[in-house]
């Protein structure tokens, strides 16, 4: 919605060069881009962490990037926010875009034990902020601000629902042929879960809940679109419980191939133990399917419970299976819903919080 009068701060492409502004065609728009590092395709865990690299990026560049003249910037990495040099002279807009601290569920174990220190440094940059944002619930807020310890007042986080693309996130009403063009089953239901394969997303919660569900569903199949480092542990724990033939990884798709994947599917569902305000499952009601999903951040907020699908309040695999029952019986219309978290309203929402310099 901005086009190009943004300018872009990030990861460059293997064959671009680091360190300088560059021009970069993105869908038809040449944008300003500047990147601070180089993103290589690997399927290995890499030895240091993006968050690290993009940090010492960010401390080296800063001074390169601020040659635009533009004081405004937009970021929803902490990271960056760390690194920032001088935040006094900048229109700062922090968006988080969950609200638990990122290194209590980082995949480096050296990493979750820093936890503590890092909320303490955080905080105490965060507070020079002109504009703080947040895809969560008010609880989730508060006790943001709580952890905070006194860097950020009261009502200075600004709640801000995820935004998601309606033009492709969206009901195409067309699962059969879906089906046939993705090579899924005609015949049974599919049941399908989307995000990152680690154990707060509760993937083992999910695989008992479902094999309480084909107790009853025998004609049915679980995939789950996503990577991770848990992976290798899904796919041992299926084996284990005997369900290869039930429940498949179909591994990372791009968001026009996931966006088939869920029209083409019955039931969404979601086991989490933490989220922020969930993309995911906003993108699935986009779809127009049913959604059955645990207590997580935001999930009371997004699911009109027994009209669009059910929040299970307990972990209990039991309830859970039967609130997937009860999802796949709803009638459902999302139409006035979705508006609300279309990217069509982003930046007339943005800048009614985030004052332009």
């Amino acid at each position: 919605q901005f086009g190009t009068q943004v300018c872009l701060v990030g990861w460059g492409l293997e064959n671009e060069p680091i360190g300088k502004w560059i021009k970069r065609d993105i869908n038809g728009k040449e944008f300003d881009v500047f990147n601070i590092a180089k993103r290589v395709k690997t399927y290995k865990k890499p030895l240091l962490p993006d968050r690290i690299i993009t940090y010492l990026g960010i401390r080296n560049y800063q001074n390169k990037i601020l040659d635009k003249k533009s004081k405004n910037i937009f970021t929803q990495s902490p990271e960056i926010i760390l690194a920032i040099k001088n935040s006094e002279k900048i229109n700062l807009c922090y968006y988080f875009p969950g609200i638990e601290n990122p290194l209590k569920i980082s995949r480096y174990r050296f990493a979750r034990s820093l936890a503590k220190i890092y909320d303490k440094f955080f905080f105490k940059k965060l507070k020079d902020a002109n504009c703080i944002l947040a895809a969560a619930d008010y609880p989730s807020i508060d006790e943001a601000i709580e952890r905070s310890n006194g860097n950020l007042p009261n009502n200075s986080i600004i709640q801000f629902p995820t935004r998601v693309n309606t033009n492709l996130f969206k009901d195409y009403q067309n699962k059969v042929g879906l089906r046939k063009e993705l090579s899924l089953p005609l015949d049974k239901q599919i049941i399908i879960t989307t995000g990152r394969l680690a154990w707060f997303k509760g993937w083992k919660f999910m695989i008992d809940s479902y094999r309480e569900f084909i107790k009853i569903n025998p004609d049915s199949i679980f995939y789950f679109i996503g990577d991770g480092e848990d992976k290798v542990k899904i796919n041992n724990y299926i084996k284990e419980n005997e369900l290869s033939e039930n429940i498949e990884l179909l591994g990372y798709k791009e968001h026009d191939e996931l966006a088939k994947y869920l029209n083409a599917s019955d039931l969404f569902i979601m086991g989490s133990e933490k989220e922020g305000w969930c993309t995911t499952l906003v993108e699935a009601l986009a779809c127009n399917i049913p959604v059955c999903v645990t207590d997580f951040s935001s999930a009371k907020d997004i699911v009109d419970q027994g009209q669009n699908g059910f929040v299970a309040e307990q972990r209990s695999e039991k309830l859970f299976c039967k609130y997937m029952i009860k999802s796949l019986e709803l009638s459902l219309n999302n139409t006035e819903l979705i508006k609300t978290y279309s990217l069509d309203n982003l930046k007339t929402e943005l800048l009614k919080k985030w004052k332009l310099q």
